[in-house]
């Protein structure tokens, strides 16, 4: 899967966007599908979020290119064959969401053995989802992540962790979330600055994410779909049109969580890098500056190479 574009649009991808429930059905026109990404986790105060910007891109690699990444991995579960899911940067964050879909959803996928590669993930998830994943695939060696400590990209999005990101009972909410007076008193300030500043940050998150909806919302309406409703298991086949698309992707917003506490997921596999910019001394194909120097794949391989050999 493809890395993360050098560009604004896409760089907010990864930086500004909220999280969003790790598990849902979605609905294409009369048909339902399980977009599972994570276990369920009853009535747990905190459940398994992933990043709005990972999940909306899957979905519309599931379901609108030319070859939709739906029927693809139906075929290869049918065939048996084994499958390594792999990305690089915003890619990389996608193929982590990918490998929870096909080892939680529907019997479509089951079948084949996956196994996951990802270099210079973005933060796909929260800390719940990252302990999902970890059971999934990380702890078996099936879901790798590959990291420079020098690259800014898997420390991103930004994290912002606050009182309703904890764990409940806790000294500062009890059992139903409620918060603890003793402990707001205690606390003082903090709780209403930190509150007011938190949730200033959400809202806008919120919004970038619902303008990014809105625009591709407008644009699918008038896309041609490359797949009809047998496809996706139905008994007719009747085609999937831009309207289905762009009404599904609305469905995002239903999923919104109060939350922008980002975690790594995957089992780490650390390359330690040489800190610095890139060089300066006339390297072929080197920029004059370049923010993602340490972030490309040549690097990652240079240290692989080094440090765990082959």
């Amino acid at each position: 899967m493809r890395g993360t574009v050098a560009s604004a649009a896409s760089v907010l991808a990864d930086l500004l966007f909220p999280l969003i429930n790790a598990r849902f059905d979605v609905k294409l026109g009369p048909i339902s599908l399980p977009f599972y990404l994570a276990r369920d986790e009853g009535d747990s105060a905190v459940k398994a979020g992933v990043h709005s910007g990972f999940a909306l891109s899957l979905l519309l690699m599931l379901f609108t290119t030319d070859s939709p990444l739906f029927v693809t991995l139906g075929l290869l579960a049918e065939q048996g064959n084994d499958v390594y899911i792999t990305g690089h940067s915003q890619g990389a964050s996608i193929a982590t969401l990918l490998t929870s879909l096909v080892r939680h959803s529907t019997d479509v996928f089951k079948g084949p053995a996956y196994k996951t590669y990802t270099f210079a993930p973005a933060k796909a998830g929260n800390d719940h989802y990252a302990y999902d994943y970890a059971r999934l695939a990380a702890v078996d060696g099936y879901g790798w992540a590959v990291t420079s400590t020098q690259d800014w990209v898997p420390q991103a999005p930004f994290a912002l962790e606050w009182i309703s990101d904890l764990n409940t009972p806790n000294p500062l909410r009890g059992f139903g979330g409620s918060p603890n007076p003793e402990a707001m008193i205690a606390l003082g300030s903090v709780v209403t600055d930190g509150e007011s500043a938190v949730n200033r940050v959400r809202d806008d998150a919120v919004r970038r994410l619902k303008q990014r909806v809105e625009s591709l919302s407008r644009r699918l309406i008038s896309e041609t779909i490359h797949l009809t409703a047998a496809d996706l298991g139905a008994a007719t086949a009747a085609p999937i049109t831009g309207s289905t698309i762009s009404d599904l992707i609305q469905q995002i917003l239903d999923q919104l969580q109060a939350s922008l506490n980002y975690a790594d997921v995957g089992a780490l596999l650390p390359l330690f890098a040489n800190p610095g910019g890139n060089p300066t001394d006339g390297t072929p194909g080197c920029q004059k500056l370049d923010y993602f120097w340490q972030h490309h794949l040549g690097n990652y391989l240079k240290y692989m190479k080094q440090q765990y050999g082959g």
